[in-house]
């Protein structure tokens, strides 16, 4: 046995001991919101549940302090130090390596949907039991990434903590056989430079946030329809969605922001798999808006306004298997190459999704309730918009899953090329489509309209934009054909 000399032992074992706090104290808030709910809101078992969340998030903010600590400090015997910092690093890019890599990001997305879970608690109400014990289920799952045990031989999640000298691609190393090796380690492998960047101080964060947030109106949906208060969920859910919609979409702006200034892009957006796969929820989000106003002025299609809030949350685990579990790694500079979580991932994946799926069938008796909507009703047009922005949205998947089809289904799909250009070709049709939608449906109401009082108003609008239109293109027409061409 080895006797190291100059490893600081001590903060990391305390991290390792904070992260399995944090897993055994939300198994046991999990057991007890779900008892709570299954008992009619047990007030007792409500209250045990929600310190038990609160001793979960502190113990996640420890973990986290002792990896800021490791890192600041430039503790090179820590793998994710050595991997990610080095003596030349300045603040500002310390901080961003906790979601440098892999487990850290998995740190930083559990902690930022604890601290949603914070928020969730104490204003959820009456929902507080049957949602909290599907947001915290999530969490014990999240938590899970983080363990790095082996249990009858499979191993459970990656832990943040590991040593240098233990890591998986160091095993056998001559080097460490030396006691005082960490004297011989002088610097740290520094950040990617890619990676040094503002953006990217900002980016990853508001992003996990967003991931955090998609849950909230996962969790009120299936509360809803586990509790059969079919209706009464979308009331409580509908600011979540609004908020999830800002963020997730501030998180998207900010990383286009980032691969313009330090990716070979050539723009905003490339539609690579990765910048697809958040783009995809948010879509989905904007089409849940749209159907929760039309439930909740007619009562009508429930079944899709449950499908489209549960949808983003399962897409966000979708975009996480998609970046961490290696699938792309050939594919998009975004991904891991890293498999070890491959299975792990498509288990969290699969299982949330099957939870809605077995709310549907269980409550596939439950009525819809008819409104008679007809073709000139604000209902039916926010109807057909959330249709494109479905046809829309199931293009981008499909073409961005291609890679994901071939390799788990043994297929030979190829890849678009030229993305931007195939993308392009697909999604302006869809684009000019939403707009006239977004134009036209801003005139009706919910409920019975005055059809010529309309038509009118739509051709007075018609007739200036064609105007407007004429004069650009015979004034400007140096302006008219270069913007065309940035399309």
């Amino acid at each position: 046995m080895i006797q190291y000399v100059g490893e600081h032992l001590m903060v990391g074992r305390l991290g390792i001991y904070f992260v399995y706090l944090a897993f055994l104290s939300i198994l046991l808030s999990t057991i007890h919101f779900f008892i709570a709910a299954r008992n009619e809101n047990d007030l007792k078992r409500l209250k045990v549940g929600g310190i038990l969340f609160y001793v979960h998030t502190l113990s996640l903010l420890s973990s986290v302090s002792c990896l800021y600590i490791m890192l600041i400090n430039h503790y090179y015997e820590y793998r994710i130090v050595w991997q990610y910092t080095s003596n030349a690093s300045p603040l500002k890019y310390i901080i961003s390596c906790l979601w440098a890599g892999q487990e850290g990001s998995f740190v930083i997305w559990a902690l930022l949907q604890a601290l949603t879970g914070i928020i969730l608690i104490r204003t959820s109400s009456s929902w507080k039991a049957p949602v909290m014990t599907i947001f915290a289920f999530s969490q014990l799952i999240l938590t899970s990434m983080l363990l790095g045990i082996n249990i009858f031989g499979l191993r459970i999640g990656a832990s943040p903590f590991i040593l240098l000298r233990d890591a998986a691609e160091n095993a056998g190393l001559e080097f460490f056989n030396n006691p005082n090796y960490i004297s011989a380690i002088t610097d740290g492998n520094g950040l990617n430079p890619l990676l040094q960047n503002f953006w990217m101080t900002s980016h990853p964060p508001v992003l996990f946030l967003g991931y955090s947030l998609t849950l909230i109106p996962f969790a009120y949906a299936v509360a809803g329809f586990w509790k059969k208060q079919y209706h009464e969920w979308i009331k409580p859910a509908f600011p979540w969605v609004i908020i999830t919609l800002l963020i997730l979409g501030a998180g998207i702006i900010l990383g286009a922001a980032w691969a313009y200034e330090s990716l070979p892009f050539g723009g905003f957006w490339s539609w690579d798999p990765i910048e697809n796969a958040s783009l995809i929820p948010w879509m989905l989000l904007l089409a849940a808006l749209h159907m929760i106003f039309v439930t909740r002025k007619t009562g009508s299609n429930l079944r899709l306004t449950f499908a489209l809030s549960v949808l983003p949350f399962i897409l966000i685990l979708y975009a996480s298997f998609l970046t961490k579990s290696g699938i792309l790694a050939d594919t998009s500079v975004h991904a891991f190459s890293d498999t070890s979580k491959f299975y792990q991932l498509l288990a969290f994946l699969i299982l949330f999704l099957l939870i809605p799926i077995y709310q549907l069938i269980k409550n596939i008796k439950i009525q819809s309730v008819s409104t008679g909507e007809i073709f000139l009703e604000r209902g039916f047009w926010l109807y057909v918009a959330v249709i494109v922005i479905l046809f829309s949205t199931f293009q981008i998947f499909f073409s961005t899953s291609i890679p994901v089809f071939n390799k788990m289904f043994g297929l030979s799909m190829a890849p678009p090329v030229d993305r931007i250009s195939y993308f392009l070709r697909w999604q302006i049709p869809f684009m000019i489509l939403m707009l006239l939608l977004i134009s036209i449906t801003q005139y009706f109401k919910y409920g019975q309209n005055e059809t010529n009082k309309i038509f009118r108003e739509i051709l007075i609008v018609l007739l200036i934009s064609t105007i407007a239109f004429a004069a650009i293109y015979f004034l400007l027409p140096d302006f008219f054909f270069q913007s065309f061409q940035n399309l």
